[in-house]
């Protein structure tokens, strides 16, 4: 469940930067900007991330690259040295690794040659 006062920051961020004709709802071309843009940072994001850590340049993160990605996520950050964090950043603790990694792709470790299969 999201905790109630990040739902109503997304969805008043939300409102504020797509709610182009006014009305106060996110109507479906609205929300097609919102998805090209939601993409657009995903993208961006998936990127980097691999511009970070695949080591070899194979396009995929192997066991070792993804749990060097994810600990370091987790590294200097000012969320985790918060005494008493607030909601947005517990959810952001929570999430926001797994989320960046979680589609990223990952080689499960096998050595089969791919022309052979």
């Amino acid at each position: 469940m999201v905790a109630p006062g990040l739902f109503l920051l997304t969805r008043n961020m939300l409102l504020q930067n797509y709610d182009a004709n006014g009305n106060g709802r996110i109507d479906p071309e609205e929300h097609a900007v919102v998805m090209k843009d939601a993409a657009a940072l995903y993208q961006a994001k998936m990127k980097e991330m691999m511009e970070l850590y695949d080591l070899d340049q194979d396009g995929v993160l192997s066991p070792v690259e993804r749990e060097q990605a994810l600990a370091d996520s987790h590294k200097d950050s000012p969320l985790y040295a918060m005494e008493e964090p607030d909601d947005i950043d517990l959810f952001i603790r929570a999430n926001i690794s797994e989320v960046l990694l979680k589609e990223s792709p990952v080689d499960a470790g096998d050595d089969k040659d791919k022309g052979t299969e």
